[in-house]
């Protein structure tokens, strides 16, 4: 794991980290463990769109950025992946604030956590 940016704010309550994941290593498992329901994570997903030509629809999948604050999340083990399902926190033009989205992450990765509640066992997991 590589922290590109961490910012830990004990007074504001703000925990923030943007990481590139590396293959072969237990980085997988140390997000997953570092991961509370109602965080929120910024990555890349894939996203099933509409496109309406001359009366027909067409549905594409779009890689798109987005940011979710997590209900649930699993890690799978066998494929060294973690499993994110959550809300939409920033509308952006192919998913609207509010609609529910998943997210695979999968190494190699950048991805970025903010925790608003956080503590001491955080902060030693990402050292």
């Amino acid at each position: 794991m590589k922290i590109i940016k961490k910012v830990i704010d004990w007074k504001k309550k703000i925990f923030l980290v943007r990481m590139n994941l590396d293959r072969n290593t237990d980085d997988i498992w140390n997000i997953y463990n570092l991961l509370n329901t109602g965080d929120f994570i910024t990555g890349t997903c894939h996203r099933k769109v509409q496109k309406e030509l001359q009366n027909i629809t067409k549905i594409e999948k779009k890689i798109i950025t987005c940011t979710l604050q997590i209900k649930s999340f699993q890690y799978d083990a066998e494929n060294d992946s973690l499993r994110i399902n959550g809300i939409n926190a920033r509308e952006n033009k192919w998913i609207g604030i509010g609609m529910t989205q998943a997210m695979d992450i999968q190494p190699p990765r950048q991805i970025m956590i903010v925790k608003r509640e956080f503590d001491s066992i955080h902060v030693k997991r990402l050292q």
